[in-house]
């Protein structure tokens, strides 16, 4: 459709919109960013779904996506790898997650819920979106700035056949556009007519009856919903991004500045708005051009004890629509993706400052349809955050992003690699500076929180020309924006890394759910496998699953050395244990023998010869109870002796030494000699720093589980009382283990200098003085070709970098698959 025929049935349809439909005809918004990954992510949609209508017709049958089936597989199609309640994370995903996630009653068709089904009526406009029972409004918030921009969604909804019932979109993943098919199976909020209760079917005459209240139009849908109640471009594309994540509860809380880049290309950036330094001039330079240059959303964290501000809803997003200056006011028109609860404060509803003027040259009019006017002061009082999105026209160029592997130290230092930018001709240049999508592998990503940072050095200068503009919130990416003069620029960054104990580590990920949902785990583990591969390096999950295969031939040498130890020490404690019982018998002999003289010696002096002689029969009754008796103390002796034993093996505290020492022994001049000593030595282990819990006599001590970031090498049974030096040992072994702090980082640049290239640069070392005195590696990660070459004294690697190509770790790893059946601090996201 033209942009004058849709402005027109735009101010045709939306009276109260007619000077938004005057800005669509006179104003050349920017659009979606155009590479050649979006062209051919077109083109392969296109023909994906030409291929499947042909098949189905051929077949006469209606599209099923058998890889997103909402009515074979509704938990995998709704439900993430790991659950809030598993991770103990009780606000993970912002202020609506709910632990339960989305609970369909039954799953429809289109043509079954919808009377006379059109994808669009009259365009994608923001009145369109009526968020559902997903906690997705950051994504509904930037589909509602995105319709400002004329074409948009016609350019991210690419092919369909509406009668097959396919469906093909695209979005920007990772800096690259992908392609993504569903078919028209929706969640509904009631059960079908046949499933409902007695007391439901009572009050309906029939089925009709029944599903024209419940189960028919846009109402019935449990997610995002139109307006219209026969429009379905919005919960088709609602239900493609979730396939793109894996599940609807991977889109449970976000960003919208980072959803409206997944739409158009865009580069997206966070303020802070108390500080904002001069706001006229944000006013002036870039909030009056929205849906021009930019696209903004707002939002207000969740601090203190209320959950609203006027009206405003914290840790949920609202969409800026229009800024209009008349009259000495400043007014910024907003939307609540609800579709419904509005803002409370000046220039809402039947507010005093209404007059028919203004509703007249507004075109406003009173109803809770979700939007509403605010002041601009007023806008800067009640949200604390802006979502600023810049957007680029035809005549700005963007470069590949290159991505390159990064095992983050523990100290935020700058990386020795860097990106060498090479400036040919005058330009403004944005350059961005992102890590992976790390929703696209939720369950998988770890228990880290990487943030970025960056610096623009022009190369060899040691002053930097400028920062990064650090977000607070958001940490996918970070931009800056400068003019570039011709030259040669070094990019030098940094990432820090935070440990959020809420979250599930890797290794523990693995351990338990690769066998407990394994198809859910594959489809998690191939996208983390696709991200990891843009930078030539082995996902962390994979690093985990082969640490956990090949650790105990990794712990050979210490296992040997424990069972070395293990047996000097139980053969020191049955040496003690039989030492202890001749020591036992001995004395009790002694005792014997002293009670039977003493008896012997009070007869002699209270009895006469004559009672003696009578007393024979008696001394025999009393040596019979005599045995008896030494029966009873034998059992004594005996329960004694295991209880003595119970408290020798329970773990005692470690000594309070810095230093791990060895077992104690005899001879102190052979301290390696656990044979020759007498008592068996402490074996609790170092880290210990608590003091143990009274256990009960009856129950065997357990050792206190290491930290839960810990790698699995500290996690094995039989390490639970090994001696402090061979601990010691282990520990340091464990840290060597940097794999689950890797993070992948990528560089693009947008500009308008078409020679404008970005390198990889590498420190290394001159085989020669021929070569070069920097010995800087200048890395290529294209995968098509593994050559290395010289180049100006300089080393060219082309290939996979240190890692190597992630195809060939895979070969190594198919085996494995086949018997698997083949696959700081939390921030704060909107609901």
């Amino acid at each position: 459709m033209a942009a004058q025929d849709l402005a027109e049935k735009y101010s045709s349809s939306h009276p109260a919109s007619a000077l938004q439909a005057a800005a669509l005809r006179q104003k050349t918004a920017p659009s979606v960013v155009a590479t050649a990954s979006f062209d051919e992510a077109i083109k392969l949609c296109q023909t994906k779904v030409k291929k499947i209508s042909a098949a189905c017709r051929r077949d006469n049958l209606k599209y099923r996506d058998i890889h997103f089936d909402l009515s074979l597989d509704e938990y995998f199609c709704t439900h993430s790898l790991i659950q809030p309640n598993d991770s103990n994370d009780d606000d993970d995903d912002g202020a609506s997650s709910s632990p339960e996630g989305l609970d369909a009653a039954t799953v429809a068709r289109v043509h079954e819920v919808f009377e006379d089904p059109v994808f669009f009526r009259d365009g994608a406009t923001a009145g369109d979106i009526k968020q559902g029972e997903e906690g997705d409004c950051w994504f509904l918030a930037a589909i509602a700035t995105a319709t400002n921009i004329k074409g948009l969604l016609e350019k991210v909804c690419v092919a369909r056949d509406e009668a097959v019932g396919v469906y093909g979109f695209v979005f920007l993943r990772d800096s690259v556009w992908v392609s993504v098919i569903v078919d028209d199976q929706l969640l509904l909020k009631h059960h079908s007519f046949d499933d409902a209760s007695n007391e439901y079917k009572y009050y309906f005459s029939g089925k009709d009856a029944y599903d024209k209240v419940f189960n028919r139009g846009s109402s019935a849908l449990l997610c995002a919903k139109c307006e219209d109640e026969n429009e379905t471009w919005l919960p088709l594309l609602e239900k493609a991004y979730a396939k793109a994540h894996g599940d609807y509860e991977s889109i449970r809380g976000g960003f919208t500045g980072e959803a409206v880049e997944d739409l158009t290309g865009g580069v997206t950036s966070e303020l802070f708005t108390a500080d904002i330094l001069d706001r006229d001039a944000f006013w002036s330079n870039e909030l009056r051009h929205a849906n021009e240059n930019y696209l903004f959303a707002a939002w207000t964290p969740s601090t203190g004890h209320t959950a609203s501000r006027e009206g405003i809803i914290k840790s949920h997003a609202y969409s800026v629509l229009r800024t209009v200056e008349a009259n000495g006011k400043r007014l910024v028109l907003c939307r609540n993706p609800w579709g419904k609860a509005e803002y409370t404060g000046p220039w809402s509803d039947g507010s005093k400052e209404w007059t028919p003027e203004w509703l007249s040259l507004l075109e406003h009019k009173f109803g809770d349809d979700g939007q509403f006017w605010m002041e601009y002061r007023d806008f800067l009082k009640v949200f604390k955050i802006i979502d600023r999105t810049r957007l680029f026209d035809e005549s700005w160029r963007v470069t590949e992003m290159r991505w390159v592997p990064y095992n983050v130290p523990w100290g935020a230092d700058y990386a020795k690699t860097r990106y060498r930018l090479t400036v040919t001709k005058p330009t403004e240049a944005v350059i961005v500076l992102s890590q992976l999508d790390t929703r696209y592998f939720r369950g998988l990503e770890g228990n880290y929180y990487f943030t970025l940072n960056f610096r623009v050095h022009k190369k060899g200068e040691e002053d930097y020309i400028i920062r990064s503009l650090r977000n607070v919130y958001m940490s996918r990416s970070v931009s800056a924006t400068l003019q570039l003069e011709p030259g040669v620029y070094d990019i030098i960054f940094s990432v820090e890394s935070l440990i959020n104990p809420a979250k599930t580590n890797v290794e523990e990920a693995v351990s338990k759910y690769k066998n407990l949902a394994r198809k859910k785990f594959r489809q998690v583990a191939r996208n983390a496998d696709l991200s990891f591969e843009k930078a030539g390096c082995l996902s962390p999950w994979r690093d985990a699953d082969i640490e956990a295969a090949n650790e105990n031939d990794a712990l050979e040498p210490v296992k040997e050395l424990a069972m070395q130890y293990w047996k000097e020490l139980y053969e020191q404690e049955e040496k003690a244990k039989k030492q202890k019982q001749k020591e036992r018998k001995k004395k009790k002999v002694v005792e014997e023998e002293e009670a039977v003289e003493e008896k012997l010696g009070d007869e002699e002096e209270w009895e006469d010869a004559d009672e003696n002689d009578d007393g024979e029969g008696d001394d025999s009754d009393a040596d019979e109870k005599a045995d008896e008796g030494d029966d009873d103390d034998d059992d004594d002796d005996n329960e004694q002796e295991e209880e003595e034993e119970r408290e020798e093996m329970e773990p005692k505290p470690a000594p309070k030494s810095k230093k791990p020492k060895d077992p104690p022994t005899k001879d102190t001049s052979k301290p390696k000699a656990p044979k020759d000593t007498t008592k068996p030595p402490a074996t609790s282990a170092p880290h210990a720093d608590t003091k143990p819990k009274p256990k009960d006599a009856n129950t065997p001590a357990e050792p206190q589980p290491p930290a839960p970031h810990r790698p699995n090498i500290l996690t094995q049974p039989w390490l639970k009382n090994l001696p402090p030096k061979l601990y010691g040992h282990l520990v340091r072994l464990a840290e060597n283990h940097s794999w689950n702090a890797r993070v992948c980082v990528g560089l693009k640049v947008y500009s308008k200098d078409e020679g404008l290239t970005v390198d990889v640069v590498e420190p290394g070392r001159p085989n020669s003085e021929e070569e070069g005195e920097s010995g800087e590696v200048v890395v290529d990660w294209d995968d098509s070709t593994r050559d290395v070459k010289k180049v100006e004294g300089e080393e060219v690697r082309v290939g996979g970098g240190e890692k190597g190509d992630v195809k060939e770790e895979e070969e190594k790893e198919g085996k494995r698959e086949e018997e698997d059946g083949k696959k700081v601090m939390p921030q704060e996201e909107m609901d």
